[in-house]
């Protein structure tokens, strides 16, 4: 619990600080709390590549050929969780880098993995947030396709005339 006088000399340091104030400084602060980038509000983080994400989108909508809002959001939600899913690997592969340090120098793969399940278990929580993306993945291909039958259903319904409809 702070004192009453750390109070008072934080009111006073407050008052002072006044934040970002350039559209430039703003946007660098907007970043401050990104470390991983798995949850990070915007997909793609200072280090991603713009030029690749684009071509995944734009293969992905190649693929779907998307008609409608609904359809295009899921082209889209396809892409984040593509996305998503190429950070967990580059991660994966960071880890590997990181634990595989032992006592004797630089060890291999099981280095990484033992280390890392005695102190963080950092793998596992990769491979349980990868295990997710997968699902969501397999989600969202399985209801455009259904969005897609249903249109083409729907555009075979619109074509036959009304004396050949039920």
């Amino acid at each position: 619990m702070a004192s009453e006088k750390q109070v008072q000399a934080n009111r006073q340091n407050s008052i002072k600080s006044t934040g970002p104030r350039t559209a430039a400084g703003k946007a660098i602060s907007s970043r401050n709390a990104i470390k991983t980038g798995i949850f990070a509000r915007h997909l793609l983080l200072p280090d991603d590549d713009p030029e690749e994400f684009e071509r995944l989108r734009r293969a992905l909508y190649q693929e779907w050929r998307p008609v409608g809002v609904t359809e295009i959001n899921q082209v889209e939600r396809l892409a984040a969780l593509f996305w998503r899913q190429r950070r967990f690997y580059r991660g994966e592969s960071g880890l590997y880098c990181i634990f595989r340090k032992c006592a004797e120098g630089v060890g291999g793969v099981a280095s990484a993995i033992s280390k890392d399940g005695t102190e963080t278990e950092s793998f596992t929580r990769l491979l349980r947030m990868d295990g997710t993306v997968e699902r969501s993945i397999a989600l969202t291909i399985r209801l455009l396709q259904k969005l897609q039958q249903e249109r083409k259903q729907r555009a075979g319904l619109a074509s036959q005339s009304p004396a050949a409809q039920p």
